[in-house]
């Protein structure tokens, strides 16, 4: 299925859906991600970034080592769960070295408040795996704790929610938490340049199992 074909299938995600983007730690994330923003930008959302330990600043200078502009990053509304270098325009930070309750009820309370300002909201979570492997989380709940959060806020109207999971860090209860809290999950991958997409979990059944195959270079000529 070429880019047109991925394009329709953007278009044909319902308001108030979770999708799950299942990556490696060596697929070229930071290329899908911008690409998705700008696949979105004709709906005029407003774009909320959710980015754990740094993973925003990796995005960055990946893109920046592909020759991409990154200049777009730094209007972009971003709740920050831990690390040290701020990317975007930070509305919120909490640490996640205390007790995952104390945070991730300042992590709703933070979504709440920016979901009532604004009419419509598309969310990027990025890194939410990098949690479960912290010290002080236990990770036979913290997936309750995520799947709670993601089903709170499903069938919501005024916003959409994408996750990115690197598959190879997340724990396999973790992912399994996520992927039946979402609407969608999407498998990444990629070979000799080209991304794949396989649908794993649809609405629609007769989507299951289908996959969009795009070239790199058509991805990167994608402007936000």
């Amino acid at each position: 299925m070429s880019l047109g074909e991925l394009l329709s299938y953007i278009e044909s995600v319902e308001h108030g859906e979770t999708i799950l983007m299942e990556h490696s730690s060596t697929d070229p994330i930071h290329m899908i991600f911008k690409s998705l923003l700008s696949m979105v930008k004709p709906c005029n959302p407003s774009i909320l970034i959710v980015e754990v330990l740094d993973t925003l600043f990796l995005i960055k200078k990946n893109l920046e080592a592909f020759g991409e502009n990154t200049e777009f990053l730094d209007s972009l509304d971003v709740i920050k769960a831990g690390g040290a270098i701020e990317i975007g325009n930070v509305i919120k930070k909490f640490e996640v070295y205390e007790d995952p309750h104390v945070y991730m009820t300042s992590f709703l309370k933070a979504l709440r408040e920016y979901y009532e300002k604004n009419d419509f909201t598309i969310t990027f979570l990025l890194g939410v795996e990098k949690l479960v492997n912290l010290d002080q989380v236990d990770a036979s709940i913290f997936p309750l704790y995520l799947g709670n959060v993601i089903e709170s806020f499903l069938g919501h109207g005024n916003r959409i929610a994408v996750y990115f999971v690197n598959r190879e860090l997340a724990l396999s209860s973790f992912l399994a938490h996520m992927e039946e809290a979402s609407t969608r999950v999407i498998e990444i991958k990629h070979e000799k340049g080209v991304m794949i997409a396989k649908i794993k979990k649809s609405p629609k059944p007769e989507e299951y199992g289908k996959e969009f195959r795009v070239h790199l270079e058509e991805l990167a000529s994608l402007k936000v």
